[in-house]
């Protein structure tokens, strides 16, 4: 990134200056529930996140969710937070005569038939082809209602499977006068028009009646003293 990208400016016409203050992001998402966002604000040194991922199976509707932040500050002043907590999503329930269904449209057996075989598999058989007949079909089963499960929850060809993304938010922020730097140092605004503890504006304004060069811009008549009396104050003899 250019650095004249981050130099401050100014508006015209005005004393004011701004500064650019970025914040950085980052998140991550995809069509099972998991959501990942995060964000970095360097001016203040801020950091957040936010993370909802499912529990074991994303069909059984359980997520959970944390988040957080960190403000460190300065002058040993911080912020910390966070949050931690589960949820359960209402999922689809998928009958038995949809499962039965569908596996008739993908095998071109009919439903009744399918039944027969399912009710037929369950009774205890020492016949091999059966026990392989039921095993086979009790996969299929599965296969197909976690299917449906998934298009209702919509899980399905075309959907977004996951997403990847960075980016920034800049804004342009006054920048900070002498007199809010002094305030973060001492803990206390500065008023530089206000007077320092022992100030006398009254004795300051006599000094000020009288030039610097007062004694050699006076002459001596001005100050009360005759011209006989001259050479006696700086030792001279008449």
């Amino acid at each position: 990134m250019p650095e004249q990208f981050f130099q401050p400016i100014g508006l015209p016409g005005s004393l004011q200056r701004f500064k650019p203050s970025p914040t950085f992001k980052a998140g991550y998402t995809n069509v099972y529930g998991t959501n990942v966002e995060g964000s970095y604000q360097p001016e203040t040194n801020t950091g957040s996140f936010n993370i909802n991922f499912p529990i074991g199976s994303h069909q059984s509707g359980i997520g959970l969710n944390a988040r957080g932040y960190a403000r460190p500050g300065i002058n040993g002043t911080s912020d910390y937070g966070g949050f931690i907590g589960i949820s359960k999503k209402i999922t689809p329930e998928i009958s038995n005569p949809q499962v039965i269904r569908a596996i008739a449209q993908e095998t071109g057996i009919k439903p009744e038939d399918l039944n027969a075989y399912q009710n037929a598999s369950y009774p205890n058989n020492n016949d091999e082809s059966a026990r392989r007949f039921a095993k086979e079909f009790t996969e299929r089963y599965n296969k197909t209602k976690s299917r449906l499960t998934d298009e209702q929850m919509g899980i399905r060809p075309g959907a977004e499977k996951y997403s990847l993304g960075f980016g920034a938010d800049v804004k342009n922020i006054p920048m900070q006068s002498p007199q809010a730097n002094l305030t973060e140092m001492y803990g206390m605004p500065i008023d530089f028009n206000q007077s320092p503890p022992g100030y006398n504006q009254h004795t300051l304004s006599q000094f000020n009646e009288f030039p610097s060069n007062y004694y050699q811009s006076v002459t001596p008549q001005s100050r009360g003293i005759s011209n006989q009396n001259i050479p006696q104050i700086y030792g001279m003899n008449q």
